[in-house]
């Protein structure tokens, strides 16, 4: 390790990707780079295949190498080995189609020990090539367990490589690295090939200021919306409080759940500052509307609340039906199932939120000075049996 008088010193993961139209041509370029980078005194565990995404965990599986010249003293073939195997996979080819009930069927045969064989197992025991032919895969071929190819990912109609290393130091010289590699890398790649430095959100987390910009503009333009049509300043505050309350349900969705916390989530988040606002400024614009609101605004909000709770419990539960087939789907679903979650989430946790919470902060103190008013002057406020009325204490 090399020698740093910064205390922060440490292994920094570095990646530079690179873009060509060729995946044979762009492999060749990303192994010569990682060449280049590994004669760095301070560079260590160079991957020129490494994951396109941070966050992607990688896989892993076994990989069996075959002799050919062995095979060959043997009388084998490697195509008689591989079909073989192939009778040991959980998943094994399709052999046929059957007809059953006017159907057409898929056929697979496999032993009833397919995918249960350990690897000292397969290795060891006798593998059956035919009616007098056996063999040991250990004495033609290795088994070795390593990390699967990542996929191929194509961006702009290129193909992606990612090269990442670990950089011993601090990081001024390390980013210092990765520009002076990426420019190297440029200037000798062939047209149409480019390398560059990947911003991912998890480094600078443009992509979640991005999302939290977007709802602060969202809640801005609901609040002048709100605002103008109720002509108050205050009271569209209720109406916005339903979204931070929603997002208390989105939260625990997650949290309960184990759910990881991605771009879906995000996307939740946005789409539940439009969703959660519709029911509050229904119920308010009924409350406004209401003959009593001057008289008694407490029953009147009481009555515009109960009037719309039908409307408001359909509305929302045909949202969460509709997010049904994500939410039955993959939970590993990158996108698309925390999307769905969230959003589910949040929006049953609105209801608390429109029974509880919006009626607290739209109450009005005055109504029982009214009420104390209006029985003064002989008005009727409050029915009690028949056609008398009583006070309102």
């Amino acid at each position: 390790r090399g020698f740093a008088s910064s205390l922060g010193t440490g292994f920094g993961h570095y990646q530079i990707k690179l873009f060509g139209y060729r995946y044979d041509e762009l492999a060749r370029q990303a192994k010569e780079a990682e060449i280049i980078l590994s004669r760095h005194p301070r560079v260590r565990n160079t991957d020129p295949d490494a994951l396109a995404d941070p966050r992607e965990m990688p896989s892993y599986s076994y990989r069996l190498d075959l002799d050919a010249a062995q095979l060959y003293l043997y009388g084998i073939l490697p195509s008689d080995v591989y079909r073989a195997l192939a009778w040991q996979d959980r998943n094994p080819p399709e052999w046929g189609r059957v007809s059953y009930a006017g159907l057409s069927l898929p056929l697979h045969l496999a032993p009833s020990r397919a995918g249960s064989l350990s690897s000292g197992e397969l290795l060891q025991a006798p593998l059956a090539l035919g009616p007098h032919r056996q063999l040991r895969v250990q004495d033609a071929g290795i088994l070795s367990f390593q990390r699967s190819a990542p996929a191929l990912r194509r961006e702009d109609r290129r193909f992606v490589r990612v090269l990442s290393y670990d950089f011993s130091g601090p990081a001024v010289y390390g980013e210092k690295l990765v520009q002076e590699t990426v420019a190297s890398l440029n200037r000798r790649l062939p047209p149409g090939y480019e390398a560059i430095r990947p911003k991912y959100p998890s480094r600078g987390g443009e992509r979640s200021t991005r999302y939290s910009s977007l709802l602060l503009v969202l809640l801005l333009a609901n609040y002048l919306i709100c605002a103008a049509l109720f002509e108050k300043i205050a009271q569209p505050l209720a109406i916005l409080a339903m979204v931070p309350l929603s997002f208390i349900g989105l939260f625990l969705t997650f949290a309960w759940g184990g759910i990881h916390f991605d771009q879906g989530g995000y996307a939740a988040m946005v789409l539940l500052g439009g969703l959660t606002l519709h029911s509050a400024i229904f119920v308010l614009s009924d409350y406004h509307r209401h003959p009593q609101r001057a008289r008694l605004p407490n029953k009147a909000l009481l009555k515009a609340l109960l009037a719309r709770s039908r409307a408001i419990v359909l509305t929302v539960s045909s949202t969460i039906f509709g997010l049904l087939p994500f939410l039955l789907g993959n939970p590993d679903e990158p996108f698309w199932f925390p999307l769905a979650a969230g959003t589910a989430g949040g929006l049953l946790f609105s209801l608390v939120a429109l029974y509880a919470v919006v009626p607290v902060m739209v109450w009005s103190r005055k109504d029982k000075k009214m009420r104390r008013a209006l029985f003064e002057r002989g008005q009727p406020c409050i029915p009690a049996k028949g056609n008398h009325y009583t006070h309102p204490e």
